[in-house]
């Protein structure tokens, strides 16, 4: 090998080594993917009606929580099928709590009756910790469905 070539070749090396890494991903990013991830995890266990791993998401302190616990199991009862999208539009990080803003598309079935399909739009506060957890929804709750059509509000 020619003695020009030796320069080049420590060069390229370098720069193949120095690129070979992954992303450096920051604190705040790393947030953020939880924080997502808890989202996704929340919509599924609706979804599979599993509500012992849908209130491990949430904090003890969630507002209402006993009340949403009821209600959530009375859907569960109720509905044979459970449908849930929840879409994450921005995501605010302001200390330990996250605010994401999100929209959400669900559909209720019963057997027998047409569907109830509900969209609408929340903030679900976060509080960052090993997992984080939900503490508080802000806007229209995507886990309490709408009562039945022709049944008292």
């Amino acid at each position: 090998m020619p003695l020009a070539t030796l320069p080049r070749l420590v060069v390229l090396t370098v720069c193949l080594a120095a690129c070979a890494g992954a992303p450096k991903l920051s604190d705040d990013a790393r947030l953020v993917f939880r924080v997502e991830g808890l989202v996704a995890s929340l919509a599924r266990a609706y979804q599979e009606k599993a509500a012992q791993d849908l209130f491990a998401g949430m904090a003890p302190t969630l507002r209402d929580r006993e009340t949403l616990r009821k209600t959530v199991e009375d859907a569960f009862a109720r509905y044979d099928q459970i449908e849930l999208t929840l879409s994450v539009d921005r995501v605010h990080l302001e200390g330990k709590t996250v605010t994401v803003f999100l929209h959400w598309d669900g559909r209720w079935r019963q057997s027998a009756h047409e569907p109830i399909i509900r969209q609408g739009t929340a903030r679900f506060l976060v509080e960052d910790g090993e997992p984080p957890l939900l503490t508080d929804v802000v806007g229209e709750n995507p886990f309490v469905p709408p009562p039945d059509v022709g049944s008292p509000s």
